[in-house]
């Protein structure tokens, strides 16, 4: 596409692939987690998706920190997105947490990425994800630029 051309609009923030939780996941604790999610979408090569990551994640030691982690593929991928939790009180609900990234594709075809969780400090032994169907957990993948 040269400069000037006009953009079709399937090419504007168009979503590739959407994966949801609307149960509390599994507990984990000091061990990174296999997969909690995963969202597999079809990649076009060269082009630009935003990968985002909403979610309520839950401690059960006040204090304990969990990070997030969105890999590439697999469970044990190139990490690329990590974003921490600080539980500051123990709560059935959980507390935000947000990640976000821009992935180039660099072939085309499908591609997976991967949620994963483990407690980053304290003691707790029950960290999970809080989701339910009034409050789910997303995994989105969309074109931002082509």
């Amino acid at each position: 596409m040269a400069a000037g051309d006009p953009i079709p609009w399937s090419y504007i923030a168009k979503r590739v692939a959407t994966a949801s939780l609307t149960a509390d996941s599994g507990t984990w604790q000091g061990t990174e987690t296999t997969a909690l999610l995963s969202a597999t979408a079809t990649l076009v090569n060269g082009q630009i998706y935003a990968v985002r990551l909403s979610t309520n994640v839950s401690v059960d030691v006040a204090g304990d920190v969990s990070q997030m982690r969105v890999r590439e593929g697999t469970a044990s991928g190139s990490q690329l997105c990590g974003p921490m939790v600080y539980g500051g009180t123990t709560n059935t609900s959980g507390f935000p947490c947000w990640g976000y990234f821009e992935y180039t594709a660099t072939s085309s075809g499908s591609q997976t990425f991967v949620v994963t969780g483990q407690r980053n400090s304290g003691t707790g032994t029950a960290h999970r994800i809080r989701a339910s169907v009034n409050r789910p957990t997303f995994l989105t993948v969309d074109l931002i630029l082509s």
